[in-house]
């Protein structure tokens, strides 16, 4: 696989961010890393990548809606496993330079859930107000 890409490089514009040397892949477009977590968020990203691109049987490319970052690459992040409390500063620290809202694709879903909740409050403040009546 390595050769094939190495072949596909010379005939075409080269990978940027990704070097091969004999039998070695190595991630080289991460940049300098401002400070230890940054450093520690790029290794994690890169063996995450490493992994699924070993356990992966197929692959399909397809266009991605990109309008919002944010959301795009927080839906990657967990696809590639990284997931759950223990990778939320990870994904932060990825995520901190984008456009976009994380938890909502467009802002039709964001603004589906605010109704929905602005639903919640007023039944749960009709409850009280039915209850504080029936009580008195």
């Amino acid at each position: 696989m390595i050769s094939y890409i190495r072949e596909w490089g010379e005939i075409s514009t080269p990978l940027m961010g990704i070097s091969f040397d004999d039998d070695k892949l190595t991630f080289d477009g991460f940049g300098q890393a401002q400070d230890a977590e940054h450093v520690q968020t790029f290794m994690k990203l890169a063996a995450a990548m490493n992994k699924m691109a070993i356990t992966q049987k197929r692959v399909q490319a397809k266009d991605v809606d990109d309008s919002n970052e944010k959301y795009s690459l927080r839906v990657w992040l967990i696809r590639l496993g990284l997931n759950g409390k223990d990778c939320k500063a990870d994904r932060k620290r990825l995520m901190e330079n984008l456009s976009g809202h994380t938890a909502f694709r467009n802002d039709a879903e964001r603004e589906r859930w605010e109704a929905k909740q602005k639903a919640k409050r007023d039944a749960q403040n009709n409850e009280e107000e039915e209850n504080d009546a029936v009580s008195e």
